[in-house]
This record gives C-alpha cells, sequence and structure tokens, in this order.
C-alpha cells in the first residue's frame, strides 16, 4: 500500500477510535494523479462498500447512545431499590418498641432536714438533699433561685439541681454522675410519689442547672 495511502487510512482509523467507533473492515481502491505543483494528488484513495462514512457514524453514535440510556435505566432502578430497602428498614426498627428508661427503685428516704413541700414529691426530695428555701413548683424553681442569687446555667454538674419546665408543674432532680452528655439524676415521683429513682438521663432533657 502507497505510503499515502497507508497515511489517510491510519488517520481514519485514528478518527473512528477517537469518537469511540466500531469502523468495518473496507475494501481499498487505489488511484492517483499527479499534481505538477505538488508532485502527488491522491484520489479515490479509500471506498468503503456497502455504506459510506456518514452512515457508519450516524449508527454507531446511535448504538452508543442506547448503551448509555440502558445503563441509566439500570441505575435508576437501582437507586429506587436501595430507597425502598432503606424505607423498609426504618420502618421495621419504627416498629421495634423502645426500652423503658432504667429505673433502681429504693425505699423511700426520711429528709435529712424538715422541709415545707408536700411528701413524696421531687422538691421535697431535692429539698433533702439541698438546703432550699420555697421556691413553689418545680417549674417555678429556676428563675426563683436566679432571683435569689443562686448560680445557674446549661453545664450539668455532680450535686447540681437539674431542672425542667416541661409538664404541669416541671421537674426537678439532683445530678449524681456526669459522663459527657449523658447525666445520672435521682429523683422522687418520676416512677410514681414517694418512690425515689436513679436514672440516665441526656443534658437534653433538662432545661437548666442550679448550682
Amino acid at each position: 500500500m502507497p505510503i499515502c495511502k497507508r497515511l489517510k487510512y491510519s488517520l481514519l482509523l485514528i478518527a473512528g477510535v477517537a469518537a469511540g467507533l466500531v469502523l468495518p473492515i473496507v475494501k481499498v481502491q487505489a488511484g492517483t494523479e499527479h499534481s505538477q505543483e505538488t508532485g502527488v494528488k491522491i484520489e479515490n484513495i479509500l471506498k468503503v462498500e456497502q455504506k459510506d462514512w456518514d452512515d457508519i457514524v450516524s449508527e454507531q453514535l446511535k448504538r452508543r447512545d442506547a448503551q448509555i440510556a440502558e445503563a441509566q435505566r439500570l441505575e435508576a432502578e437501582r437507586q429506587t431499590a436501595v430507597e425502598v430497602a432503606r424505607k423498609a428498614e426504618q420502618a421495621r426498627l419504627a416498629q421495634i418498641p423502645k426500652p423503658a428508661p432504667k429505673v433502681a427503685q429504693t425505699a423511700p428516704i426520711v429528709a435529712k432536714t424538715a422541709n415545707n413541700y408536700s411528701w413524696g414529691q421531687c422538691v421535697w426530695y431535692v429539698a433533702t438533699r439541698r438546703a432550699v428555701p420555697m421556691w413553689g413548683n418545680a417549674n417555678q424553681w429556676l428563675a426563683n433561685a436566679r432571683a435569689a442569687g443562686w448560680a445557674t446555667g446549661s453545664e450539668p454538674r455532680v450535686g447540681a439541681i437539674a431542672w425542667t419546665g416541661k409538664g404541669q408543674y416541671g421537674h426537678v432532680a439532683i445530678v449524681e454522675a456526669v459522663n459527657g452528655n449523658q447525666i445520672t439524676v435521682s429523683d422522687m415521683n418520676y416512677a410514681g410519689v414517694g418512690v425515689v429513682t436513679t436514672r440516665l438521663t441526656s443534658a437534653g432533657e433538662w432545661g437548666g442547672f442550679i448550682y
């Protein structure tokens, strides 16, 4: 095969590979005319039988687009299946009953110091552990403690009074231990009037702490 013919055929192959096309085997018909200006002029170097170049390119591009569309369809189906499985797992986990908070019950205690709070309530128990004045219901304690000059804050500390204003009357407890965001408290009337419990809570359950 003449050098010029090889060069053009190679260029066509390179262009086809770069475009991601699969080229058919073609027959070559060579014909040359010499030009006085350039010395050689090539005509009819390659002649593709059955289909011309544009048809080949169009067919290959259609095939490539079909393959891409099929891959996208399969990926969409896979993602849908993953999402369905995820939601099914969430629904299954939601059906699992959450364990009740661990409660260690003890016998009712006797106040170390007399106080005027109603026996069996959370405020009565805390008043046996800390010498606090009459601050009313538990939901009033944080504001009254601040008004009385007691230090308050959002950081749990061992021995502090944990306070929340949630519920009809609020609730108070004594901080027994702190481990990061986990707080062990003891309180009364969480599991029943006059019943002292020791339980694990999170810092986010409490609205503040009285030091």
